[in-house]
């Protein structure tokens, strides 16, 4: 009952003390499952002739009153578990104890052989980035692009030297991009509406279908609480920002079978580039449902609209970078209208078999007018339009059977599942040329001439079916995973600009194999090998359509958390090798060819704590050595994909005074480090490496709570290149919140 009782704290938020003769020579049976801390505890009592209840937050637990020969009762005394409910709920610490996304099951981090990280709601709250991919600055494997975080328009971000964004993009376990094919429609992620965000590194395509050999990013949005909770909060801030936020839960029936919460935000901002807005009305209502003690129903949803900016900068003739944007004010801009709506539902059947599924679907309508660089001559700019109308919808459905049993000395943890997964996009580009730019004096609010010629008028749709199986085997302290699916995936595109269909049918087999042991002072070495795969559209120059795309990786790790500590560390050393990947065909015009491969190795290292008295920290190295061993051109072999840095870090450090007159003010800071990219395949057009500092200050008086942070203060602001398009990175940042809590 001891460690019982540790466990669920730890997994609560609640610090727990208790008078050791209340607990000695006691035993539970356990739990296991998702349910509320109070559903939890009632059953780990359950049979131990003990009860609870509470008083102002503060759990009592009390031996079930007895009785007297004579009839009388006998009251005995309390044991009081001393410690208010924490701020942050389970798993909201700056460590993270558990995780779904690695295997799909409630598994701790401890007893996964795969790297993961998660990035708490406390981690979002003391940081406060105002974006999705600021807000993975801080996690080992992730390097946020040449953009450096902020770019109002995409939540751009790499895992392992891979592009995440059009690859591995998940809203609460689902998929939410197109998947394949080029797209400049991606679902936006408001940080305000999330609870945590899961990073997986490494292929998971055994688990979620295709996906590139990097890794995943699944941002969990925020559920009801159990407790009544409601929060309001302004924030001011630097480039005229004004933004408003609310967040209200809690019980919306008097038996608390049916809990709510509403989360929303209202900005009006001027974006990063001259004269431009970055607007965002945001709006996330979410219900649970309790049909009965085993089984839940919950309903999440979201709908955003923004309107924001373009910022693209030029090159002068000898081919260097300036700080004068191409876009116009009057001309471009960015307009995204999304809303994602979905349920998840899961009933227990008994103690072994759980069934669970999972349904989403999200439209999103992007409206994207930009302005590029041509060429230069002298002080002066050719530049040409762009024009994109894109309308994306997305379906998906993931139903799984989980069973946990027992055969002789191994326990089990075994799912099956099917995977449904659906997405259309209609495209349409338009391409002209633009007014020319003085780079000594650039006029801005100049008429742009209509587009004159259409780059894509298409319809595309992606159906994908995915069937898999998994069992986590544990044995003492070894825990042996094992996984497999099989994939069928089904590409049509309709462009009617050449009056041409192309259909492209793949399937595949993905698995993944890991070993762990776990010893009893929160040491776990691991060791793993996964595969994944990526469809392709289109076909090469002789008709004939493409191949998956595929990616295998072998990986050895170390992670370490202590019981009762609320810290966790890792290090981690991988290998990817990505095969059948498309490069340009030099023979034939126009063309690609599938002879392309990309090697991915590295070292990461993570560690993060709450260390108490009011001191938290994060550390992060990452040094990730991707190259193309084979491409084409062949100038290309052995290069930097653009963009990927080969090593990063980050440092963060927070404090708050416990006791005294300063009891509630705080301050922390981070430092960021990004190494050199470069801006071309050839790698003779380099970026140049940038620290980056933080800050947090903070003053809290209860339902008060007055903060104030800041991003890049030190201004290092830097023009870098992907391709041939070159922006800025983010600015300096200071915002000011003022939150009340009831």
């Amino acid at each position: 009952m001891t460690t019982a009782l540790a466990s669920f704290g730890q997994q609560s938020g609640q610090q727990i003390t208790a008078d050791g003769n209340l607990v000695r020579n006691l035993s539970t049976s356990g739990v296991q499952g998702r349910m509320t801390p109070t559903e939890a505890l009632t059953r780990l009592l359950a049979g131990t002739g003990l009860t609870h209840t509470s008083n102002g937050g503060t759990i009592v637990l009390q031996r079930i009153a007895s009785h007297a020969s004579d009839g009388t009762t006998i009251n005995l005394p309390p044991v009081q578990i001393e410690g208010q409910s924490a701020e942050y709920g389970p798993g909201q610490g700056m460590a993270a104890e558990t995780s779904t996304a690695g295997t799909k099951t409630d598994t701790p981090l401890i007893e996964t052989p795969q790297s993961i990280s998660v990035i708490t709601r406390k981690q979002l709250d003391q940081q406060n980035f105002q974006t999705a991919a600021q807000s993975l600055q801080y996690a080992p494997g992730v390097s946020t692009g040449t953009r450096g975080g902020y770019d109002p328009r995409f939540d751009y971000a790499n895992v392992r030297g891979f592009n995440e964004s059009t690859q591995g993009d998940y809203r609460d376990g689902l998929r939410q991009n197109a998947g394949v094919g080029s797209s400049f429609s991606f679902f936006g992620v408001e940080p305000y509406g999330l609870d945590r965000i899961d990073i997986v590194r490494g292929p998971s395509s055994v688990l979620y279908g295709l996906n590139a050999p990097g890794g995943l990013i699944d941002r969990i949005s925020k559920r009801p609480t159990e407790q009544p909770f409601h929060e309001m909060q302004i924030n001011l801030g630097s480039d005229n920002w004004y933004q408003g936020q609310f967040d209200l839960s809690g019980p919306a029936t008097p038996s608390g079978n049916v809990l709510y919460r509403m989360t929303g935000l209202v900005r009006d901002a001027d974006a990063p580039f001259p004269r431009t807005k970055d607007n965002r009305t945001f709006l996330a209502p979410a219900v649970i449902i309790k049909i009965d003690p085993d089984t839940t129903l919950t309903f999440l949803s979201n709908y955003e609209k923004d309107q924001t900016g373009v910022g693209t900068v030029a090159r002068n003739v000898a081919g260097q970078l300036t700080k004068v944007y191409l876009d116009d004010p009057s001309f471009s801009h960015y307009h995204r209208d999304q809303a994602q709506v979905g349920y998840q539902f899961e009933h227990r059947f008994d103690g072994v078999f759980t069934l669970r599924q999972n349904f989403g679907y999200g439209y999103l309508d992007t409206n994207y007018n930009s302005l590029n660089q041509l060429s230069a001559s002298g002080d002066s700019v050719s530049r040409y339009q762009e024009l994109v109308q894109e309308g994306l919808r997305t379906y998906s459905v993931d139903t799984q059977l989980q069973a946990k049993f027992v055969t002789g000395p191994v326990s089990h943890t075994a799912i099956v599942g099917f995977h449904y997964f659906r997405s259309t996009l209609r495209q349409k580009i338009g391409y002209g040329l633009a007014p020319s730019l003085d780079l000594q004096n650039p006029q801005y609010g100049i008429a742009i001439p209509a587009p004159t010629t259409s780059l894509a008028d298409a319809n595309q749709a992606i159906d994908q079916y995915g069937l898999y199986v998994q069992d986590q085997m544990k044995w003492k302290h070894l825990i042996l995973v094992l996984s497999g699916r099989q994939d069928w995936a089904k590409s049509h595109r309709d462009s009617y600009l050449t009056a041409t269909q192309t259909t492209v049918s793949d399937s595949a087999q993905t698995g993944r194999a890991g070993l762990l042991y776990e010893s009893d002072i929160g040491l776990s070495p691991y060791v793993s090998v996964a595969t994944s795969f990526q469809p392709n559209l289109g076909t090469d120059a002789a008709g004939q359509g493409f191949t998956p795309t595929t990616g295998t990786q072998e990986e050895v790790g170390l992670k370490y958390q202590p019981p009762g500590m609320g810290s966790f560390a890792a290090i981690s050393l991988f290998n990817i090798d990505e095969h059948n990947v498309l490069v340009t065909d030099t023979v034939h015009t126009g063309f690609q060819t599938q002879t392309g491969a990309i090697r991915s190795r590295g070292v990461e290292l993570e560690a993060r704590a709450d260390l108490g008295l009011g001191l938290s920290l994060i550390g992060t190295y990452t040094y990730n050595d991707v190259r193309n061993t084979q491409s084409s051109p062949a100038n290309t072999v052995g290069k930097m994909p653009t963009g990927t840095p080969d090593q990063f870090g980050s440092a963060w450090l927070n404090y708050t005074f416990q006791t005294g007159d300063l009891t509630g003010f705080g301050f922390g800071g981070g430092v960021r480090y990004t190494g050199p990219t470069f801006a071309d395949a050839a790698n003779t057009i380099g970026n140049p490496a940038t620290f980056y500092l933080d800050m947090e200050a903070h003053y809290d008086l209860g339902k008060w709570r007055l903060q104030v942070n800041g991003s890049n203060l030190t201004g290092r602001r830097v023009a870098t290149c992907s391709g041939t398009v070159c922006t800025m990175n983010e600015d300096r940042f200071v915002l000011a919140s003022l939150r009340y809590r009831w």
